[in-house]
């Protein structure tokens, strides 16, 4: 057997890149690049002559893992156990998101099955996005469909109820019509006393009625009065006065007008006896007569006197 060779400590051929110091003990991210150890010379030698002499040449052990890093000052070392081979290696202080240089930075590669796999997915979102927005426009369309039908059959059931009420209403009205206008007919007594006067001693003649109260109106002057109808009570037995004339007109305006114009009668001789006062219910009579019972009770009858309802001192004009 050939002499067995020493075991010798081999300074590596490692070629460092970029030197860190380790911050805390800690190596983080060093970026370097580490060439597998190469044999010296000697232990080629070595490896050699124990072929020749027929023994099996050393085995080198089996690679075992780094232990952890013992900081020194200037740099830390990593021992390998059975080896021939020792790796110094030197970091520089390590700075927080701290670059590798552009010499050893290693870029980034997108494989071009993920590229397609990426636009493939985004394809199909926006393929999935287009379809969700056709499906809510869809929707919208639809859901406004169905509210114009609601809608429309809603207004359909408020004009059928409308024209119902409508209907109802109108008979209603023409049935209130109808009974007004009959009311009205025969109110017309009562409307009538609104539109009437009463003549007092007007002569009974052989003309009719009517004729004599036309020749009275134009006798204060009037002209174009529209009489509808004349009446005289008879006169009663041992009267002294002809029967009372009532004349009715046909509005109101034109019985104003001639109660105004009565004051002219006392300069006509001829009706300067006659008298035109406003036509009374009998129930007014009744009042006014009790009234001027009161006021010949309190010795006020020479002073006053009972006109329209109203007590009018004499003297005062009417």
């Amino acid at each position: 057997m050939g002499p067995k060779s020493t075991p010798k400590q081999i300074k590596s051929n490692t070629t460092i890149n970029n030197i860190s110091k380790v911050k805390h003990g800690l190596v983080k991210k060093p970026c370097m690049t580490i060439q597998p150890p190469t044999a010296s010379s000697a232990v080629a030698a070595a490896l050699r002559g124990g072929a020749g002499q027929g023994s099996h040449p050393p085995r080198p052990p089996p690679p075992q893992e780094v232990t952890a890093a013992e900081n020194a000052e200037g740099g830390e070392q990593f021992f390998q156990g059975n080896t021939a081979d020792v790796i110094t290696i030197t970091h520089q202080e390590d700075r927080v998101n701290s670059p590798c240089p552009s010499s050893q930075q290693h870029a980034q590669v997108i494989p071009a099955i993920e590229f397609r796999d990426m636009f493939s997915f985004i394809k199909d979102s926006i393929r999935d996005i287009q379809s969700d927005v056709a499906n809510i426009r869809h929707e919208m369309v639809a859901q406004e469909t169905r509210i114009l039908r609601k809608m429309d059959e809603k207004v359909q059931t408020i004009q059928t109820d409308l024209r119902s009420e409508l209907v109802s209403s109108t008979a209603a009205l023409q049935d209130r019509i109808a009974s007004i206008e009959q009311n009205i007919s025969k109110s017309d007594s009562v409307a009538e006393e609104f539109r009437s006067i009463i003549v007092k001693n007007l002569e009974d003649t052989n003309k009719s009625d009517p004729i004599q109260v036309n020749d009275l109106i134009q006798g204060l002057g009037l002209k174009d009065i529209p009489v509808e109808h004349v009446s005289r009570k008879e006169k009663r037995q041992g009267a002294k006065y002809p029967g009372i004339v009532t004349v009715v007109f046909k509005d109101k305006a034109s019985k104003e007008e001639v109660l105004k114009s009565k004051r002219n009668l006392k300069n006509n001789p001829r009706y300067r006896n006659t008298y035109i006062e406003n036509f009374v219910t009998s129930e007014v009579r009744k009042m006014n007569s009790n009234l001027r019972t009161v006021l010949k009770a309190a010795g006020k009858d020479t002073e006053f006197v009972l006109r329209n309802g109203m007590f009018v001192k004499k003297d005062a004009k009417q």
